[in-house]
């Protein structure tokens, strides 16, 4: 009995002395764990629009900054970029492997006029937000089908034609570029008809004829179709010029462009891009997450990268709660901005 005592008490004691010299877990930094992996990158829009291009152009350097093996798209549409967020809220991994690109437009367009379902999150601020950009607005263009009847926004101003534009939802970039040009220029009888997949369907249309303009979202694209033919150019939207256009003025310079700046800028911060991972991630991810988006952001190689393609290059950028305070900043607007914006935008819907 004696001697089974001992050899038990033995044993326990060459157990306890092996896992005291094992090796602790390793501690996974931020950096391998996304070493060689799969992100995702969701966005809540149809492919070839916007968002869509800016971040074909984005991925390679985002891809090489975060270490991951690829970077791949996954697009989630519906209810004006509302499915996508709400996938990302509520189902979306939080690992840490999945990120959100959107505009913080969908905000204001779901709490100014109920589109699509409404989101699960009580406040914008309740997603991790990894960082936000502006860009340069003022290289948006427009352009027209071949057969209408005006050639620049000059020509254009008190026209009393119907005019038709397109968007995918009521508070979509093509369709505040739609209300920005009739308040602008006068046009009484602009239409803005809701339903479009998204700027590549609305671009299709307008070469068709079943709508008089289409905005394009890199200059780039915008001189491509007109020396194909296919379209004609109008001009920015912003205070620039089109590459070879001198006299087609932007629409910011035209008279008259100053009674649409209060709603411009009230509307500033909808238009704003965002990166944002579904609320929960680990610590150490997100803050590494926001690092590698600062960096891809600022290096100047993409600059360059956006500015070839004729898009309006980053600029302000944020990170973390600098940029998350602008989510809030749209939830809480005086409702009587927000008013003055949905009221102005319904008079152009048919």
């Amino acid at each position: 009995m004696k001697k089974w005592l001992l050899a038990v008490v033995g044993l326990i004691t060459m157990i306890v002395m092996v896992a005291g010299c094992a090796s602790p877990e390793k501690v996974i930094t931020p950096e391998e764990f996304y070493r060689g992996k799969v992100v995702t990158i969701m966005i809540p829009y149809s492919p070839g629009g916007g968002y869509d291009i800016m971040w074909r152009v984005m991925s390679p350097f985002f891809t090489k900054e975060i270490g991951a093996k690829v970077c791949v798209v996954h697009y989630m549409t519906g209810g004006g970029g509302i499915v996508g967020m709400n996938w990302m809220y509520s189902s979306a991994p939080r690992d840490g492997l999945t990120i959100g690109f959107f505009t913080g437009s969908i905000l204001l367009s779901n709490d100014l006029f109920d589109v699509g379902e409404p989101l699960s999150c009580k406040s914008p601020s309740e997603y991790d937000v990894i960082g936000m950009w502006g860009s340069d607005r003022n290289q948006g263009v427009t352009m027209a089908n071949p057969n209408f009847p005006y050639n620049s926004w000059p020509e254009l101003k008190g026209a009393t034609d119907v005019i038709k534009m397109g968007s995918s939802t009521i508070f979509a970039g093509q369709s505040f570029s739609a209300v920005s040009i009739a308040e602008i220029l006068g046009l009484r009888n602009m239409k803005c008809i809701i339903g479009y997949g998204g700027t590549a369907e609305c671009i299709t249309a307008a070469f068709r004829g079943e709508l008089s303009m289409a905005g394009v979202t890199t200059q780039q694209d915008a001189l491509a179709y007109a020396k194909q033919g296919m379209l004609k150019v109008m001009g920015t939207t912003g205070t620039g010029l089109v590459e070879g256009y001198p006299n087609n003025p932007g629409l910011a310079t035209m008279p008259g462009a100053e009674k649409w700046t209060e709603i411009r800028e009230m509307i500033n911060n909808s238009t704003l891009r965002f990166f944002t991972a579904p609320p929960g991630i680990p610590k150490d991810r997100l803050d590494f997450l926001r690092q590698v988006c600062k960096r891809t952001l600022e290096n100047p190689d993409l600059l360059e990268a956006f500015n070839a393609r004729g898009l309006g290059a980053p600029a302000d950028v944020r990170m973390g709660e600098e940029a998350a305070v602008f989510l809030v900043k749209l939830r809480d607007m005086p409702q009587s901005e927000k008013d003055y914006i949905k009221n102005t935008m319904l008079s152009y819907i048919p």
